[in-house]
Formats: structure tokens, C-alpha cells, sequence
């Protein structure tokens, strides 16, 4: 990518979703306006006022055009990564290397791919895969998409223990299935020894029904795509042929993990 086209990507304005009130606090509404919009591209706090439905979420006996974006912001909330869209922006990401300008500049590539595409971020802990991801999963949000973030080893162990309740099984499986972007944070780290097997299957169940959908999927990961189809070739292979044109796969050097570094070093 050369430096105009980033910057190009950079001054990308996303459309701001209707009935969106930039204000210090919650302005009063009818009802009272409850959900929270953060807009990555100025850093400026909305609150989603529906003069439609009058902010309960139906009109006219269906479901509002505003419940999409309701359901997103509830998520990113729910799942703790509400707070990171503040301060993981691509410009807030910082690219002294040339890896680091590499990840960026594709994470950014992949905002404004068309298609079902997925984004695989690969390499050590605090090298920038969750904040890049982040960032990506922000712009999303800011286009009017649904994006639901789940923290891999807290989905598996939920689904482990809704194993013998089959109805809510399938009802958190089709969660999983059915929203337009889902983000795998941690994907597949510290693998349970004792139920291996199981996670690899739990795995291939939620990869394989993206696969299968044509879902916008995107993982990161400590393991590079060749060690997850060392782990399972069916499960690997999938996100290759998904993640062809956007994957980062990041080396393990001494100094790649920015959470280790101190500004006091010298």
C-alpha cells in the first residue's frame, strides 16, 4: 500500500447512523436514551435517540432499523471491548517497524474489502493483534453492521458447560452463526490438555458454520495458520482459503511485546 493510499484510508468518513447525539452525557429523549455510539474517527461519545420507534426498539409491530445497531453496542459492551474502541483506533496504533506499518496498512486494507473475506492477526502476546482487530471491528460498527466480540477461552468453556442443555447449545451456536462479523480474540490459546479434543471440535463447529455461511470472520492468534492445521488440517485449511488476501502472521522477536515495555528503559 503506498502513503497516499493510507492516507486516503485514513480520511475514510463513515456514514454516522441517524438519530446519533454527540453530547457529553446522555441527552433526554422519549424514552430515555440508553445506548452509547463511540465514533473511532473523532473520538466523540453518540447516543443512539430513535425518533422512529421512540427508543423501544419496535415500530409499526417490527423490529426498528435501530435494533442492529442497538444489539452491536450491547455486545461490545457486554464483552469489555467497548472500552478499547476509545483508545484502539488505527491512528492511535503506532508504527516505528516495518511490521507493524505491514499490519496496520492491511488491517485498514480489509475495512474496505467487499466480499466475505476473513482477517487472521497472528504472533505473540502484545504485539498489537487485539488492537488492530479492534480498530477493524470499530469501523464496522460505525458502517451500521452487527459485530459480536467473544474472548476464545470464555466462549469454550460457556460452551463446555452448555454441552448437555442442547437447546441452549444450539441457541448460543446460531449467535455464533448468524451475526454479520463475528471477532475470535485469543483464538485457540493455552489449549485445554484434558478436553483437547473437545475445543478442537467446538473449534471446527463455530469455524466451519462461518465457512459454510459466507460470514466475515476475524481471529487472532498465537498460533500461525500452519500450527492450527497441525492441530487439525480441516480446521486450518478453512481459514487459509477464507483469509488468503488478509492474513498478518508476526514472527516471535525479543522487544515484540509492547506490554512488557517500560518508558523508563533505555
Amino acid at each position: 500500500m503506498t502513503n497516499t493510499q493510507e492516507q486516503q484510508l485514513q480520511k475514510v468518513s463513515f456514514e454516522i447512523p441517524q438519530g446519533v447525539i454527540f453530547a457529553e452525557s446522555a441527552p433526554e429523549a422519549r424514552p430515555p436514551v440508553r445506548d452509547e455510539w463511540y465514533d473511532p474517527g473523532t473520538g466523540r461519545l453518540g447516543f443512539l435517540d430513535c425518533l422512529k420507534c421512540d427508543n423501544k426498539g419496535f415500530a409499526d409491530g417490527r423490529e426498528c432499523d435501530c435494533m442492529p445497531k442497538r444489539r452491536s453496542i450491547f455486545h461490545m459492551k457486554k464483552s469489555g471491548l467497548g472500552e478499547l474502541l476509545e483508545r484502539c483506533t488505527f491512528d492511535s496504533y503506532e508504527t516505528p517497524e516495518a511490521w507493524q506499518a505491514h499490519a496496520r496498512s492491511l488491517a485498514m486494507q480489509y475495512t474496505q474489502s467487499e466480499g466475505d473475506g476473513w482477517l487472521y492477526m497472528a504472533g505473540q502476546s502484545g504485539c498489537g493483534k487485539t488492537h488492530l482487530c479492534t480498530a477493524v471491528c470499530g469501523h464496522f460498527l460505525q458502517a451500521g453492521q452487527s459485530v459480536r466480540y467473544e474472548l476464545w477461552r470464555d466462549l469454550v468453556h460457556e460452551l463446555q458447560g452448555l454441552s448437555y442443555r442442547p437447546d441452549e447449545y444450539r441457541q448460543r451456536m446460531d449467535q455464533l452463526r448468524n451475526v454479520d462479523i463475528l471477532y475470535l480474540d485469543d483464538f485457540l490459546k493455552n489449549l485445554d490438555k484434558n478436553a483437547f479434543g473437545r475445543e478442537l471440535t467446538i473449534a471446527y463447529e463455530v469455524i466451519n458454520a462461518r465457512y459454510n455461511l459466507s460470514r466475515r470472520t476475524i481471529l487472532s492468534s498465537e498460533h500461525f495458520i500452519s500450527d492450527v492445521c497441525q492441530l487439525d488440517e480441516a480446521l486450518g485449511s478453512r481459514i487459509a482459503s477464507r483469509a488468503k488476501g488478509f492474513k498478518v502472521q508476526i514472527r516471535k522477536e525479543e522487544g515484540r511485546n509492547y506490554r512488557l515495555r517500560s518508558e523508563d528503559a533505555f
